[in-house]
């Protein structure tokens, strides 16, 4: 296997690594629109509706209210 690396010319070792980096930045890009569609990035959960407000951690009451 290392011997047809070896082969490879370097220049194409830096085609190689922008193609992973775009596939990369896709993939995330594409997760982060995902959850934003699905409301799963701000959403709140069953748990945290049956809490009182003043007895949330304001870390949570701040992430809920970026949504709105």
């Amino acid at each position: 296997m290392f011997a047809k690396l070896r082969l490879v010319p370097k220049k194409r070792y830096w085609d190689y690594f922008i193609l992973v980096a775009r596939f990369l930045l896709a993939f995330t890009f594409i997760k982060y629109g995902y959850s934003k569609l699905v409301d799963g990035q701000f959403g709140v959960s069953s748990s945290d509706l049956q809490v009182p407000l003043k007895d949330l951690p304001l870390f949570k009451v701040m992430w809920f209210l970026f949504d709105h």
